[in-house]
């Protein structure tokens, strides 16, 4: 009987512990995709108009990470950006990758990039 309880008390404190650590893992994780982030700077017309712009990189991470952008919306715009991997330093900053101009500057545009990244 004694045993019995003991059991249910170990088993009950094994979930308990691996749920915390599932909790602190997510949120890790989720404060660590802020550690690299996709930078856009407009380009600017003669006339104060934006038609386009570039992409950077950033990183405040202490190691190396590997980066791997993407263009998750391109409208009415030509160009591109590194698919990657772009291989950045600890803390390295603004990083090119990349660049869009508009196609027909009578329409509107819209673009945005995202990014994957791993420890490398």
């Amino acid at each position: 009987m004694r045993s019995t309880i003991v059991k249910d008390i170990v088993c009950k404190s094994v979930r308990l512990f691996g749920a915390v650590t599932l909790m602190i893992m997510l949120a890790t994780k989720a404060v660590a995709a802020e550690d690299v982030s996709v930078i856009f700077e407009y380009l600017h017309g003669s006339d104060g108009g934006t038609y386009g712009g570039n992409f950077y990189l950033s990183s405040i991470r202490d190691d190396y990470v590997c980066v791997y952008p993407y263009v998750s919306v391109a409208v009415n715009l030509t160009g591109a950006v590194t698919p990657g991997p772009v291989r950045l330093s600890p803390h390295e900053q603004h990083v090119s990758i990349g660049q869009f101009i508009q196609t027909d500057r009578t329409m509107a545009w819209n673009v945005e990039v995202s990014e994957k990244w791993n420890s490398c």
